[in-house]
């Protein structure tokens, strides 16, 4: 684990909120030791763990880490969920958003913001500690930029890798670019949109997520919980596309704008 000792705390205001599940390796070599580096950095850090079905040690690892901390909670489930290929099947998404509303149950968030990260997600902290402080006062999220770390191995090239929760202002939907013109580093289809991202300022979506969003806990606390039913699209090519982001974002956006930071570079790794 990391050992460094800052001189001056931050105050950041943050809940950290993820769903693990068979992630030993990257919880003990990424995902933890940046948390402990945040919290050198700041003295207002919670932290809400859910996992289920692990056939590694993921739920002692997480156990471990949450006994002697009073700001992490953990939930824990023994269920044996059947482990799915990483595609945009009805099956697959229902059981994130079963273990979405369970980490739900850990509520109330809080501190002022919650982060979601996912685990498959590497990230420095100090992204982090961007969006907190990027985030305007009339949004109610502000995600990353999530980039495909496999195809940037293998090519050379960015790809935005989270088409699925993407929807832009002008009802845009990511999956459906990506189907019509393949991986791209911009995800925004609309001009005026792309020379934004390009120019690395925040742009408005109706959804996003990336790997990594940032939401006023107050939005998050009322949120009854995810679905991926009732806002199901049909795409062009007549495909049902799920995904329970849309779910939550749909409501967040009742209460604010969402943008996502082109400069909040996450990286989502499958190895």
């Amino acid at each position: 684990m990391l050992n460094f000792i800052f001189k001056k705390k931050t105050n950041l205001n943050l809940n950290i909120v993820s769903i693990f599940r068979n992630n030993e390796n990257y919880l003990y070599n990424h995902y933890l030791p940046n948390i402990e580096l945040l919290e050198k950095k700041s003295n207002d850090i919670k932290l809400f763990f859910y996992t289920n079905g692990n056939h590694d040690n993921t739920t002692s690892i997480l156990a471990d880490f949450c006994k002697n901390r009073k700001n992490a909670f953990l939930k824990t489930s023994e269920k044996k969920n059947e482990i799915f290929a990483r595609d945009t099947s009805f099956k697959r998404v229902q059981n994130i958003v079963d273990a979405r509303n369970q980490l739900l149950k850990l509520r109330p968030f809080t501190n002022q913001y919650t982060i979601i990260i996912d685990s498959d997600i590497y990230f420095d902290i100090h992204v982090l500690e961007r969006l907190v402080k990027n985030i305007e006062p009339n949004y109610s999220a502000l995600f990353a930029n999530g980039i495909d770390q496999n195809y940037l191995i293998e090519t050379q090239k960015i790809h935005y890798y989270d088409v699925l929760a993407f929807i832009d202002m002008f009802n845009n939907y990511g999956y459906e670019k990506f189907l019509e013109y393949g991986r791209s580093e911009n995800p925004f289809t609309n001009k005026e949109d792309k020379t934004t991202w390009e120019k690395g300022k925040i742009t408005p979506v109706k959804s996003a997520f990336g790997g990594m969003g940032l939401y006023r806990s107050e939005v998050l606390n009322k949120f009854s919980e995810y679905d991926c039913v009732k806002t199901f699209k049909v795409m062009k090519n007549k495909q049902k596309l799920y995904t329970e982001h849309w779910s939550l974002n749909f409501y967040a956006n009742r209460f604010g704008a969402l943008g996502v930071d082109p400069l909040a570079k996450v990286y989502h790794y499958s190895p």
